[in-house]
C-alpha cells in the first residue's frame, strides 16, 4: 500500500522499487497488489491484516505509523547503502535513518532516505516578505514540531543550504540567514 498517486510517499515508493529493479507491475505479476489510498485506510488495512506492507516517507512521531505500531506487529526494513546513495544522487533524497526507539517496539536503527520539507515561493515575492517567512519558520521550530513531529529534525541554522532544499534561496530569506550568522 502507498498513499494516493502523486503523493510524496507514493513517489518515494516508486523510486525505491525502481532502485531495487522492481515496479508496481512486477509486484502484480508475482501475485501481489498495489493499493493507493489514504493513510487512514492503510492504517486500518494493516491493523486488520488486509495489507502486508506500507511504503511511505516517515519521520519520528509520524501519526499513522505511530498508530500502526501500537496495534500491529511490524518490522521496519532498511534500505541498502547503495540504494540510498543512488536515490540521493538521482532524485535529491537525503541519507537518513529512523533511530532506534523512534517507534514502539522498533529497537534498532533503520537506514533510509529522507525528503526535506521546503517552502517554495515565487521569485517575485518581495524580499521583506521572504525575510519574514524565513524568520518566522526559523524562530518557531518548537511550534512547528507540535504541529508536525517529523519537523523535529529541522535545523534552522542549516535551512539556507542549497542541498537542504534543491533550489536557490530567495534573496530576502538569505538576508535573514546571513544576519543570524548561519549563511555565508
Amino acid at each position: 500500500m502507498t498513499v494516493p498517486v502523486g503523493g510524496n510517499g507514493e513517489i518515494a515508493a516508486r523510486h525505491i522499487l525502481e532502485a531495487y529493479g522492481m515496479s508496481y507491475d512486477m509486484l502484480k505479476s508475482w501475485g501481489g497488489s498495489v493499493t493507493h489510498t489514504s493513510r487512514t485506510a492503510t492504517t486500518d488495512a494493516l491493523k486488520d491484516g488486509h495489507a502486508d506492507a506500507f511504503i511511505h516517507t516517515v519521520g519520528p512521531g509520524h501519526p499513522a505509523v505511530t498508530e500502526i505500531v501500537v496495534s500491529t506487529e511490524v518490522r521496519f526494513l532498511p534500505l541498502s547503502a547503495g540504494v540510498i546513495t543512488q536515490l540521493a544522487g538521482k532524485y535529491g533524497y537525503t541519507q537518513d535513518r529512523i533511530a532506534a526507539n523512534d517507534f514502539k517496539t522498533q529497537d534498532y536503527e533503520v537506514p533510509t532516505i529522507g525528503c526535506p520539507t521546503i517552502m517554495i515561493v515565487s521569485k517575485a515575492l518581495p524580499d521583506d516578505v521572504a525575510y519574514w517567512l524565513a524568520k518566522v519558520v526559523a524562530e518557531n521550530k518548537e511550534k512547528l514540531v507540535v504541529s508536525h513531529a517529523a519537523l523535529k529534525v529541522f535545523n534552522p541554522a542549516e535551512a539556507w543550504k542549497k542541498e537542504k532544499m534543491w533550489a536557490d534561496q530567495h534573496p530576502g530569506a538569505l538576508k535573514y540567514f546571513k544576519e543570524r550568522g548561519w549563511a555565508k
